[in-house]
């Protein structure tokens, strides 16, 4: 006794709507409940050829090494920059981060001072908050744990004597070193505090920036010429823009940890033709950050039909690499720029032939084998959930065939391969409610077939 059992990939998508050409299931009406001994095979198979060259789960991370001014300038997202365990004292900690962040935040000793041993920070450009971590501002004793686009300036609280300047900081210590840099762009909402041109009341700024800031709170001083916010979380930065933080009387543009703000006599006159305004930086998630600063690039699933437009499409992710085809159609990429590389994830590193998951450094990097539109897929194996487990290389699965891919680089018709002498199967339990097919690669994902791809497979049950 046996019977045939046709199962399209299209059948089933009001109960399945995820079905797909590489991965479906059928419903049965009737549910299948055999007695006796059965096994099963796949006699036949009809597929279309067409596949995407690059699917979601493909990715291209470029990692860069923050070494100068334009790097820092091309910043999308908080870069954490941790101190090298050379740097071992406080002065070389200081000269260390002058060096690194010239133009972004100066740090020098003021060597001018009649008590000597003050650090002075003063942040020059517009683009950057810069965040210390808790110990790095300890270890100058700083009033404040941020510097921002436009502090004029902001010193250690009490001097050091030389021989603490000089003095060895514990490796443990040095772990606790780091500075955090952000754009001050980066996860922003602004509040406008004032229009242009608007005339606010102390009264009325106090009620607008106590509404409209969370978690702030200003106040007028008891001398009635100073006002005073208060920040009560960290969750966030508050960064002021210059004209209301000049015009408020304050040095500091930004406030990061639970603090207070007082610095010099407000005065409004002279300001009102500008808006006031405010950017909150939302930092709930820098606490991973690490240097270097990484791209990572997800591809869409998208099917080329030539290497051209294949081509522009990678060269389109990032300016720091670009790839190009020799007449053999071996891929080459280029790295521009120096203390760079560009990682692969592994199935994408298969499909461009390249040997190796990382290529570093700037130059030219060739790939060993032949970059195919199709994912350089050779094999189709199809596998279901009615068929028993057998063994698959090192693991066990229930396969039912394997058949070559077709070779075709194009999109072409429908492929029909009929198995002149089926493998048939111990089926796993004589019930059955619905069939499942899977149609994967060499590496077990499914085959990416194009969205409106179609497949048909065809069993055969025996009873033995």
């Amino acid at each position: 006794m046996s019977f045939h059992h046709a199962l399209p990939s299209n059948a089933g998508v009001s109960r399945f709507p995820n079905n797909s050409a590489s991965a479906y299931m059928t419903p049965l009406d009737i549910p299948y409940n055999l007695t006796g001994k059965w096994k099963v095979a796949v006699t036949s198979i009809l597929y279309n050829g067409c596949v995407n060259t690059f699917q979601d789960y493909d990715t291209i991370t470029v990692s860069k090494k923050i070494t100068t001014i334009e790097d820092l300038k091309s910043l999308t997202r908080p870069l954490r920059i941790d101190m090298p365990e050379t740097a071992n004292t406080r002065l070389k900690i200081a000269n260390l981060l002058s060096t690194t962040l010239t133009n972004i935040l100066e740090v020098k000793l003021l060597q001018e001072r009649i008590d000597g041993g003050y650090f002075s920070w003063k942040g020059k450009n517009s683009d950057f908050v810069i965040i210390l971590s808790d110990a790095l501002k300890n270890l100058f004793n700083l009033r404040q744990s941020v510097v921002s686009s436009y502090d004029l300036i902001t010193t250690n609280n009490r001097p050091f004597e030389k021989s603490q300047i000089s003095e060895e900081i514990p490796a443990i210590q040095l772990k606790e070193l780091f500075v955090i840099l952000v754009s001050s762009s980066y996860d922003a909402r602004k509040i406008v505090i004032k229009a242009a041109n608007e005339h606010l009341t102390t009264d009325e700024l106090i009620e607008r920036v106590n509404t409209r800031i969370p978690n702030a709170k200003l106040e007028l001083a008891p001398s009635k010429k100073h006002l005073i916010l208060q920040k009560e979380s960290h969750s966030h930065v508050i960064l002021m823009c210059e004209e209301f933080h000049k015009t408020i009387g304050f040095h500091q543009a930004a406030m990061y940890k639970a603090g207070i703000f007082r610095h010099g006599e407000f005065n409004f006159d002279s300001q009102f033709k500008n808006e006031w305004s405010v950017k909150l930086l939302l930092l709930d998630r820098i606490a991973n950050i690490k240097d270097p600063y990484d791209k990572i690039h997800h591809l869409k699933p998208k099917s080329f039909k030539d290497y051209k437009n294949a081509l522009q499409y990678l060269n389109s992710l990032n300016e720091d690499m670009h790839f190009s085809l020799n007449e053999e159609n071996v891929l080459s990429l280029e790295i521009k720029t120096e203390n760079t590389k560009v990682a692969f994830s592994s199935i994408l590193r298969d499909c461009l032939a390249f040997d190796n998951d990382v290529c570093k450094n700037r130059g030219i990097h060739k790939a060993s084998g032949v970059f195919s539109l199709r994912r350089r897929i050779k094999y189709l194996f199809i596998y279901s959930n009615v068929a028993s487990y057998c063994k698959v290389g090192d693991a066990q699965a229930p396969l039912l065939g394997i058949i070559p891919f077709y070779k075709d680089e194009g999109c072409s018709l429908v492929h029909e391969h009929v198995f002149q002498n089926p493998m048939y199967i111990p089926l796993r339990s004589n019930h059955m409610s619905h069939i499942e097919v899977l149609l994967t690669d060499g590496t077990g994902q499914a085959i990416p077939f194009t969205n409106d791809s179609q497949s048909l497979v065809w069993l055969h049950f025996k009873q033995v």
